[in-house]
């Protein structure tokens, strides 16, 4: 594909992109779960929430960012377990993987990298975040503007987390020929900056949280789908080894799950979830694996 059809290609994607994830949040936008916690007792201006809101996302971030100290046994071993696949892909399945794709590169291929790149960067996302906080504040539709809040509240801590882990792990990318195994430790350089990936944490994170909030199946299964043609355009293009998206969809989901999830208060004794107890003290977090 000559470099004009490929510009063409990503003229035409990137509405595409944009009316693609429309169509799947506005059938089903009304079915979004709520979870709100501010007062809806009075009445308030669209700046107070607006203020509740920006609260309410710091709180948030806190209680996530502080979680890891309350994990219970089972919940570090869920960690280990993920770290331990990463691992196992660094050792065997990564470069396999990277020579497939070297292998199999078309046109076809080229313009679903196209899409999947530009949707990892975030631009759509966050294009459906403002549009879907300031109807969900313009109209006082608390649904509406909270899918937009998680939205916006998920990208920052799954990019805050993804940040810290690139700069430690130093992680050569695969287009520098120096193999999978290429940790240089802390850094910052995006040329070793490939674990974990930050478009496939963009595209995770996003998808994760509005498939929770709208809680469809078919609504999901076509996030899902948006956020996979990241997955494979990120390998497709030689960005990033397979390890290195597999820990960017791990992070961002969670934190899209997370993010919609953290409220609610109908997890049984045998359930999961993320417990939140008011104490004399403060709040007691507790995760439940």
């Amino acid at each position: 594909m000559t470099k004009a059809n490929n510009n063409d290609t990503r003229t035409y994607l990137r509405p595409f992109g944009l009316a693609l994830l429309m169509c799947i949040l506005l059938p089903h936008a009304g079915h979004a779960q709520s979870g709100d916690t501010s007062n809806t007792t009075q009445p308030q201006s669209a700046g107070q929430v607006f203020l509740s809101d920006l609260k309410e996302s710091l709180n948030d971030g806190a209680t996530i960012f502080l979680s890891p100290l309350h994990f219970s046994t089972r919940g570090w071993a869920t960690v280990g377990g993920t770290g331990l696949v990463v691992g196992g892909m660094v050792a065997w399945v990564d470069q396999p993987v990277r020579e497939y794709f070297l292998a199999h590169q078309n046109p076809t291929g080229d313009a679903l990298a196209s899409f999947g790149n530009f949707f990892g960067t975030g631009l759509i996302g966050g294009v459906a975040a403002v549009t879907l906080y300031t109807a969900g504040l313009a109209t006082r539709e608390t649904h509406l503007r909270l899918m937009g809040r998680h939205i916006v509240q998920s990208l920052a801590m799954s990019g805050i987390i993804t940040t810290i882990f690139k700069s430690l792990f130093g992680r050569a990318r695969p287009y520098l020929n120096e193999g999978p195994h290429a940790f240089n430790g802390p850094t910052f350089s995006n040329d070793r900056n490939s674990l974990p990936s930050g478009h496939v944490t963009v595209a995770t994170a996003i998808c994760a949280s509005l498939a929770e909030d709208l809680h469809n199946t078919w609504a999901s299964i076509g996030l899902y789908a948006l956020a996979g043609s990241t997955v494979y355009a990120r390998m497709y293009t030689d960005k990033h080894w397979s390890s290195d998206v597999v820990l960017g969809g791990v992070i961002g989901t969670a934190c899209g799950y997370w993010t919609v999830h953290l409220h609610d208060s109908d997890h049984d004794s045998t359930g999961t979830g993320l417990l939140i107890t008011p104490t004399p003290g403060g709040l007691f977090v507790q995760y439940k694996f």
